[in-house]
């Protein structure tokens, strides 16, 4: 029988966000079995031929999960910056200020459709200037880097503030929607009612 070499990941570092994401989806589908999510996820993160995953031995299983799963479970923690493919890439700096309605509306989309490659590009873009501690990144013009093969603990780290962040904003802007269209019923309402006392009095 043919030896298969793989390799597996060690640390953090090790795992992309499309691997990330491939396993995210694994993980929550509730149509297949659990033989079939443990060779996919063997699959995704070492490479082994999905249809080969069987010819491993229990015991490489075993250490392949024991190295896997610290890693999947680690504790999140939020990169404000980080620097990818020799580029140094800035959190949008200040959500209640810098947010543009462009880039709330983008962000609404593509969570609600977990489609996390464009919100990280939203969220994370090229800085360009720093100095002590604060930044400035590139404005968003709606194209997308390509962070398939970011380290998947920058999302992981800045997923629950986003969302906990986002639904805050939703809720925000739900309330100002609702101020907005509250004034616009009672100045429709005062123009009404002067129409028909001018109505009355001719």
């Amino acid at each position: 029988m043919k030896k298969i070499n793989y390799t597996i990941p060690t640390k953090k570092e090790e795992i992309t966000l499309n691997q990330f994401i491939k396993y995210e989806e694994v993980i929550l589908d509730e149509t297949t079995s659990l033989e079939f999510k443990q060779n996919r996820i063997i699959e995704i993160f070492t490479t082994v031929p999905f249809d080969h995953v069987n010819k491993l031995h229990q015991t490489e299983i075993d250490t392949i999960f024991s190295h896997l799963n610290p890693i999947l479970s680690h504790q999140p923690e939020l990169h404000k910056t980080f620097i990818f493919k020799g580029l140094k890439y800035g959190l949008i700096p200040n959500f209640s200020k810098d947010l543009l309605a462009g880039e709330f509306i983008d962000l609404d989309v593509y969570a609600e459709q977990k489609k996390w490659l464009e919100v990280m590009s939203i969220l994370y873009r090229p800085i360009t200037f720093e100095r002590r501690g604060q930044y400035l990144i590139e404005s968003y013009t709606g194209s997308h880097t390509n962070f398939k093969d970011l380290p998947f603990h920058y999302f992981t780290g800045v997923l629950s503030f986003f969302l906990s962040l986002f639904d805050t904003l939703a809720t925000l802007t739900q309330k100002y929607t609702e101020v907005q269209l509250q004034q616009l019923v009672t100045s429709h309402s005062r123009v009404n009612s002067k129409v028909d006392i001018t109505a009355m009095s001719t």
